[in-house]
């Protein structure tokens, strides 16, 4: 049974292993969470292991994620939610969600590569991306 509510994002560093371990754990629950793996560039061989395992990506092209933000007590959304959720700029239709207009640094994952080239591709000032 797969359940749209349950999703779990993996960050790595030189933990190969650990991780390929943790991935492998998290793609047998009854739930079926949808799994994202983040490497921080790792040296040990992470990217070409799971590569190898699942060649496929879903989104080569998605450069944040944010996390759903809830707060104590009682796990509600925090009122950031709401907007980053209900975004009216139009995104691409391969787009997974909402477009972004901005994104909280503690509760996002960034993909460099894929931002570095959207901002040459746009012609936006490197300064505004992360690096």
């Amino acid at each position: 049974m797969v359940d749209q509510r349950v999703g779990a994002v993996v960050i790595t560093w030189n933990r190969r292993e650990e991780a390929l371990t943790s991935l492998g754990r998290l793609l047998t629950l009854p739930e079926r969470p949808h799994v994202v793996l983040v490497d921080n560039g790792s040296g040990d061989g992470i990217a070409q292991a799971v590569t190898a395992a699942s060649p496929e990506d879903a989104h080569p092209r998605l450069a944040v994620v944010t996390a759903r933000i809830l707060t104590e007590p009682g796990g509600h959304d925090d009122p950031i939610v709401e907007e980053l959720r209900d975004s009216p700029v139009p995104g691409p239709s391969w787009l997974p969600g909402p477009v972004l207009g901005s994104f909280l640094a503690g509760a996002s994952v960034v993909r460099r590569e894929v931002a570095s080239l959207e901002a040459s591709q746009a012609g936006s000032h490197a300064r505004r991306y992360v690096s």
